[in-house]
């Protein structure tokens, strides 16, 4: 399944249960982005407190994992919503940025 279908399924998903991710003005939109942004930084939040156990006791990785893969699709998902709200062609937009670094960072090699 590619990007766009994926983006399509959760905005599906998501007007389905909670309302239209689509702003119909400028208010609508601030709206949203800021409703979503706070939901993406709570996810991340979320991401990083289960890095932080396992920071603390690395043993427990293998255990958290499966909760650090949890978090990270939350944080996916709110990606996808913020790119709604912002009718944006994520992909494009990625492609474009990632040839964008390919030329800043073409001195930076590992």
């Amino acid at each position: 399944m590619d990007l766009k279908k994926i983006i399509e399924e959760q905005k599906e998903f998501s007007e389905s249960h909670f309302g239209s991710w689509l702003p119909d003005g400028r208010e609508q939109t601030i709206e949203k982005l800021k409703l979503g942004t706070i939901a993406l930084t709570g996810e991340v939040g979320e991401f990083a407190n289960v890095l932080k156990k396992v920071l603390r006791e690395p043993q427990k990785f293998d255990e958290k994992l499966p909760h650090m893969k949890e978090e990270l699709a939350d944080v996916f998902i709110y990606v996808m919503l913020l790119s709604v709200a912002l009718k944006m062609d994520l992909e494009f937009e990625y492609r474009k940025k990632l040839e964008f670094n390919k030329e800043r960072f073409k001195d930076f090699k590992a």
